[in-house]
């Protein structure tokens, strides 16, 4: 590294015309919302219920491929919530695991990222938002 930064426990901190930056092993990014308006209610319902459904589809159980990359899809959420008398709320996030050995390490480095939504249903409306993001990788030692 130059003279111009410094290493500080999993953050990298550089000094440029006085200012300092810091770069951190995570991050996140807002989506924008998104408003549809359906034809009613029970379609609003519908929807989002079918966008439940393929959030449950997404999922994909830990894989470990002959060289010990591995993969995984996991989902967060509390399923559809209703609140009288007109909304439905559905929250949910998938995380992305993904792995490669690290042969210098003797370990498997995971990486994480995530894509929380947020989905709200009032009355015939619906609106979508939410955030990606990823966070610090972490080491497992290989499958055997």
């Amino acid at each position: 590294m130059t003279s111009s930064g410094i290493v500080f426990r999993g953050m990298i901190v550089m000094s440029i015309f006085g200012a300092a930056t810091a770069a951190t092993a995570s991050g996140r990014m807002a989506m924008p919302p998104i408003t549809t308006v359906l034809a009613s209610p029970a379609a609003c319902a519908a929807e989002i219920e079918r966008l439940a459904a393929e959030d449950r589809r997404a999922v994909v159980a830990k894989t470990t491929a002959p060289d010990g990359a591995t993969r995984e899809v996991t989902l967060q959420t509390d399923g559809v919530r209703k609140s009288p008398p007109d909304r439905l709320h559905y929250e949910a996030t998938l995380w992305f695991h993904h792995g490669r050995m690290r042969a210098d390490l003797g370990r498997v480095e995971i990486s994480h990222s995530f894509e929380t939504t947020i989905r709200d249903c009032v009355g015939n409306t619906l609106t979508i938002r939410g955030e990606r993001g990823y966070g610090l990788a972490t080491f497992e030692p290989p499958a055997r």
